[in-house]
This record gives C-alpha cells, sequence and structure tokens, in this order.
C-alpha cells in the first residue's frame, strides 16, 4: 500500500495460508526517491562500502530489508537487518 504523508505504509502478505495486515513506521523523516534523479552506479558501492554516508538510502536498505526477514518470520526483524546492514562485508560491494 501507499506510504501515509510521514512515509509508514501497510504492509500485506500471506503467511501460512492466512492473509495478515501491519503498519509499519517510517524509519527516516524525510521522503524522496531514491535515486534522486542520480543514475551513477559508483553511488551505490560507495553506499555499500561506506564512503557515502546517506541516511535515507541506508533507511531504504534497511527497511527492505527487514521488510524480507519479516515476511520470513523472523522476530525482530528491523534489528536483525540492521545488524547485518553493520555487519556487512564492505569490500563485497555491488
Amino acid at each position: 500500500a501507499a506510504p501515509d504523508q510521514h512515509g509508514a505504509g501497510l504492509r500485506v502478505g500471506l503467511r501460512g495460508g492466512a492473509g495478515w495486515e501491519q503498519t509499519a513506521p517510517a524509519l527516516v523523516a524525510e521522503s524522496r526517491r531514491l535515486d534522486d534523479g542520480a543514475r551513477d552506479a559508483q553511488m551505490l558501492q560507495a553506499l555499500w562500502q561506506g564512503a557515502l554516508s546517506d541516511p535515507f538510502a541506508e533507511a531504504v536498505v534497511i527497511g527492505t530489508t527487514a521488510l524480507a526477514l519479516d515476511t520470513l518470520g523472523v522476530a525482530g526483524a528491523e534489528s536483525a537487518a540492521r545488524v547485518l546492514w553493520e555487519e556487512r562485508r564492505r569490500d563485497a560491494a555491488a
């Protein structure tokens, strides 16, 4: 579902054959397109390696990872996603 004016969104899906819904809070107050007009693939590599600091882009990565983990039934999905981001292999850039 579409996010509200604060970036929160409704998650919907199936788990064990049963439908479920959950509202997810925005991870950052900012709202914009991820690429914001930039098309340089090197920016993704710089973000992954830690050479580029972009809290919005990091929130997109963490939020997407948390959604995937939550869909798999991982408890504490957002915390787990943050740990995965912090402990990523920075030398294995995209």
